[in-house]
């Protein structure tokens, strides 16, 4: 063991290749083995962590028995008692962690109120402040400032300025709002958008089958009476969503696409029936003559 500062690992009895640089660092170890506590007080009340690495006044002060967490940075993971294998650098990264365990904070106060959350990452100054949840991504400054929920993605530049939010346990991304904590997603679609898209090209893949089954010998196309009192009952055509519907759940381009060709392609054997019936009105009117 390596001990240089006023009391430092005053109260070691069988812990192994620590080094103890500061006052009071490494103060109360007695069994843990290659710490590092570089800091007054740093890893102060450690008694049988091991395999910590506290860099910076009060980082690690609290740390009993956790082990393999890495502290750089005045306060960093200050409070964590048995958390283990979480890294924080910056000044007040993981300040309140206790038994939260494999949290990465990268920026000053990154995931501070952090208290038993597991597995999130945050890198920018106070990413991810409040968060409490698990397996969040938090990057940029501020980003997911507010949030306490789990499973969510944030990108941005500022608490309120974020450009992607995520929700990691459905797969789905939502742009187009700057503060969206406890957005709920509207459906199951992968993305949700606010604002509008603008796009030179877009391609949709047909999810359902094409509408050229109305050409099909068999189809049964209605007849222009049945057409009129489905229309006159229903105030849309068959085969096609209500305005309610639409406003409800919204419409599948794809499907929307394939359903207005059926229209078009049943107008065409309208037009094709109507133009018969013309041609044999004409014979006969010639005939009559």
């Amino acid at each position: 063991n390596t001990a240089n500062g006023f009391q430092a690992l005053y109260s070691n009895t069988e812990g192994a290749n620590n080094t103890a640089n500061g006052f009071h660092a490494l103060y109360h170890n007695t069994l843990g083995v290659w710490n590092t506590g570089i800091g007054n007080v740093s890893l102060y009340f450690n008694t049988s962590g091991s395999f910590n690495t506290a860099i910076g006044h009060l980082s690690l002060l609290h740390n009993t028995t956790g082990s393999f967490n890495t502290a750089n940075g005045r306060g960093a993971l200050y409070a964590n008692t048995t958390g283990e294998y979480n890294s924080s650098n910056g000044y007040n990264a993981l300040f309140n962690n206790t038994v939260g365990v494999h949290n990465t904070a990268n920026g000053n106060q990154a995931l501070t109120m952090n208290i038993a959350g597991n597995n999130n990452v945050a890198v920018g100054d106070s990413a991810g402040f409040h968060s409490l949840g698990n397996n969040n991504i938090y990057l940029g400054k501020k980003a997911g400032y507010y949030e306490t929920g789990s499973d969510k993605l944030y990108l941005g530049s500022d608490a309120n300025k974020t450009i992607i939010y995520g929700d990691m346990n459905t797969g789905q991304l939502f742009l187009g709002m700057q503060q969206p904590a406890g957005y709920i997603f509207k459906g199951t679609r992968t993305l949700n958008v606010v604002g509008g898209v603008l796009a030179d090209s877009v391609r949709v893949g047909l999810s359902g089958t094409w509408s050229d089954y109305v050409f099909a010998e068999n189809y049964q196309l209605r007849t222009l009476g049945e057409l009129e009192n489905f229309i006159r009952a229903n105030k849309h055509l068959p085969n096609i969503p209500s305005a309610t519907d639409v406003a409800i759940n919204g419409m599948d381009l794809a499907s929307m696409n394939a359903k207005l060709l059926e229209k078009i392609e049943e107008l065409t054997l309208y037009i094709l029936q109507q133009q018969k019936e013309i041609e044999e009105i004409k014979k006969i009117l010639l005939h009559s003559k």
